[in-house]
């Protein structure tokens, strides 16, 4: 057996064509998953409506939405993605005390690759080097630090951190989710970060999911900031 079928990896993100149709073709056949949909009121793609049912007052979400005061938050975010080479979603930097440079998971894999993953980055592991086919492998020359900014799930003091580059419309990042939590919750030297990577040209919700997780965050803090992005995917 070819061991590259242990990987799920999204691979390119296509838009097709002269706007005939907004196709967007998703090469690569991979898990599927109901991603979040429009900003009609009801649905979940609303961030005042994630908000509303996490117990947010809504009227004190939305002027904070509305303000567009975190839009520079999400810019940062991206742009923090693209230098650590995230150009799609899910993408994961793991990074660990007892090992210099990070580990790169990209797309949507088993849960035995996070694991993988996982004990180079304590150091029980070889460290395979990346290898962009499978989206997997060990980066010498990536660095990523945790900043004050930043949401953090799980042992706030661990040795190893899982951040996440993702986008809340994305289908991927959907069937992974659950995936991370148990991977933090089964490892108390595990911690998550979780960082914005809306993928604005196919996603239409994703921004706008994005900057409400962050009022999300001014009122509720950090579980409240968690809770807005399990609201989502758990649709």
């Amino acid at each position: 057996m070819n061991n590259n079928q242990n990987y799920l990896v999204p691979g390119a993100i296509v838009l097709a064509g002269l706007l005939i149709a907004g196709a967007v073709i998703y090469v690569q056949g991979l898990p599927g998953g109901k991603p979040t949909t429009g900003l009609e009121e009801g649905t979940v793609g609303n961030p005042v409506e994630v908000a509303k049912a996490i117990g947010l007052n809504t009227k004190d979400f939305q002027e904070c939405y509305e303000s567009g005061r975190y839009a520079d938050d999400v810019d940062a975010d991206v742009v923090a993605a693209e230098a650590a080479g995230g150009a799609g979603t899910p993408y994961f930097v793991i990074v660990g005390e007892s090992i210099e440079g990070a580990v790169i998971v990209s797309g949507a894999q088993p849960k035995a690759n996070f694991e993988k993953a996982l004990d180079m980055a304590r150091g029980n592991a070889d460290l395979i080097a990346y290898d962009e086919n499978i989206g997997f492998g060990y980066l010498a020359n990536l660095s990523e630090s945790i900043s004050p900014e930043d949401h953090i799930r799980g042992n706030v003091d661990a040795p190893i951190t899982i951040i996440e580059y993702s986008d809340l419309e994305c289908p991927f990042c959907q069937v992974v989710h659950p995936t991370i939590q148990s991977l933090v919750s089964e490892n108390s030297d595990v911690s998550w970060v979780y960082r914005h990577l809306p993928l604005e040209a196919i996603h239409p919700s994703a921004r706008p999911l994005a900057e409400g997780s962050e009022c999300a965050a001014e009122l509720g803090g950090n579980d409240a900031f968690w809770a807005f992005l399990d609201k989502v995917f758990e649709e």
